[in-house]
């Protein structure tokens, strides 16, 4: 079935001239050869940020309440919850026949909900899964004890011990308790983070991902559900999007995005919004003529993807048309800047960005075309004042672009013609 994807909070109408309609940019995001990384993307400006996809065995959520902790599944993880038994059964658990046990995975709807909060009684606000929260202490206690395949290959026996003050606390050890390891993962060395990650096989936790207001979409391998009740999830090769920062979509038919506005429309929290279904594989891969994504950033802009093409596991490039609908939306009086001026305007080969500056801060200034694309950027460290910036416009073709001052406290826009 053709689909479109649209999101809401903002009129097509009004907002889409014609102009944006012209052929969009192509980009392409590479997860290189076998799917071998993982890359986050920011939509402003195309930046990547590019981590291995086998190097961690657990995620543990940072921010929020719910305290999630993922697996991964995709690089041949595999998490088993033992039953019958608590934490308490630690040194004499049985591990016979685990093979047989169900095996639990990540949501693919929600960051929030890890493989270790599946088994949680969802009608008790205070089980997480892995353990209960408690209202007084504010401390999470483990009471659940599992088996975990890691990527590797290696069993291990695992328990999580707690969650006090901002620190994970788990045990591991070999399924004949040997070689038995207490470590922790403390949400204070990756502030500002969505998860921060431990291998089992290294024994070390791991900082992977962008700070999350610098990324709205991941293009990863996770566990598609496809409700079979003989394969219930499926290793799959797609596109998530950071809810966890605020980037959200809703998904319309064909008919209804030529037929309505954006009035009464809700938007869509699911992760795999996007996912891997735009793309089929039969002896090659082929793609849907007509499947478009408006995704609204975290930083209030508004976007259109097309994906074009797709390279499978040969060298795991993503190839798609984006389009700026909408930049952020963001004043001088959220960010570090008094006042923020361009000119001449409309300019050639060079053009001065004026900024005064509320405090010193270290300044980025970047041009952007109405896709999204970053033409060019470069970096400052500027004390408390009014500056002249040279922006050098000789890599720009003509047309209508953005010039962008991002500080430690926010960005602000200025459009700019060039001819």
């Amino acid at each position: 079935m053709k689909k479109f994807y649209f999101l809401t909070g903002l009129l097509l109408a009004s907002l889409l001239g014609s102009q944006l309609y012209a052929q969009a940019p192509t980009d392409t995001v590479s997860m290189g050869p076998g799917y071998g990384n993982q890359v986050y993307y920011r939509l402003s400006d195309g930046k990547e940020t590019s981590v291995v996809a086998n190097n961690w065995d657990l995620a543990f959520e940072i921010s929020g309440f719910t305290a999630a902790i993922r697996v991964n599944t995709r690089r041949g993880a595999a998490l088993y919850s033992v039953p019958n038994t608590d934490n308490s059964g630690w040194s004499t658990m049985d591990t016979a026949g685990f093979n047989s046990w169900k095996q639990i995975y990540d949501t693919d709807t929600s960051w929030r909900v890890g493989a270790f909060n599946r088994t949680a009684d969802f009608s008790d606000p205070f089980d997480l899964g892995w353990g209960m929260y408690d209202l007084v202490t504010h401390f999470v206690t483990g009471d659940s004890l599992y088996v975990i395949k890691t990527v590797q290959g290696n069993y291990k026996k695992l328990r999580l011990d707690r969650l006090a003050s901002g620190v994970y606390s788990f045990t591991y050890a070999n399924l004949d308790g040997t070689d038995e390891v207490s470590d922790n993962v403390d949400k204070g060395e990756f502030t500002d983070k969505n998860f921060g990650y431990y291998s089992l096989d290294a024994q070390q936790s791991l900082d992977r991902e962008p700070v999350s207001s610098e990324w709205d979409l991941v293009f990863t391998g996770y566990m598609g559900f496809l409700n079979n009740p003989v394969f219930p999830y499926y290793g799959v090769t797609g596109v998530l999007t950071n809810t966890m920062n605020g980037t959200q979509s809703v998904e319309l038919t064909t008919n209804d995005v030529a037929n309505s506005t954006d009035a009464g429309l809700t938007y869509n929290n699911n992760i795999s919004t996007i996912g891997y279904d735009w793309k089929r594989f039969a002896g090659g891969w082929s793609l849907s003529d007509s499947t478009v994504y408006f995704i609204k950033s975290s930083d209030g802009g508004f976007y259109k993807l097309v994906f074009v093409d797709f390279g499978g596991s040969t060298d795991g490039n993503f190839i798609f048309n984006k389009e700026m609908m909408r930049a952020a939306s963001i004043s001088p009086a959220q960010t570090n800047i008094n006042a923020l001026s361009v000119y001449p305007n409309p300019a050639s080969e060079r053009a001065n960005v004026l900024v005064d500056l509320k405090s010193s801060d270290f300044v980025r200034l970047s041009l952007v075309d109405m896709s999204g694309k970053m033409i060019q950027q470069q970096a400052y460290e500027l004390i408390t004042g009014s500056h002249r910036l040279d922006l050098d416009l000789g890599q720009a073709a003509p047309g209508m672009y953005l010039v962008v001052v991002t500080t430690s406290q926010g960005r602000s826009i200025n459009k700019l013609s060039i001819y």
